[in-house]
């Protein structure tokens, strides 16, 4: 598997029809272990039902619209993964730079 030990972030899985939802499936296909957020108690369990589907995937919430919960979500994140290689995602939630707990945590910045 090309990705085989990575792991990568997706933000912005609602459902299945998402386009960050394929990505993750393609992802995780070639081995990468991901992790994902959830906005909202809304999409929790849709959220929580797909990763559940992705062995070694991880879900916590981050409402993208607060700086503050950013910051918490790539905490929890470099908890569980002690780095990511990759946070694709469709819509990336940062205007010009992504927040200040990406330092170390990733090996390349988006």
């Amino acid at each position: 598997m090309l990705l085989e030990g990575k792991k990568g972030l997706i933000v912005g899985v609602a459902n299945k029809r998402s386009i960050a939802w394929s990505i993750a499936e393609a992802l995780h296909r070639e081995g990468m272990r991901l992790a994902f957020n959830y906005q909202g108690d809304r999409l929790e369990e849709n959220v929580r039902s797909l990763a559940a589907a992705l062995e070694g995937s991880v879900v916590h919430p981050c409402d993208v619209t607060r700086d503050d919960e950013i910051d918490g979500l790539f905490a929890k994140v470099k908890q569980d993964f002690g780095r990511l290689e990759s946070a694709p995602t469709p819509s990336w939630p940062w205007r010009s730079a992504p927040p200040p707990s990406w330092k170390g945590a990733a090996a390349s910045s988006p």
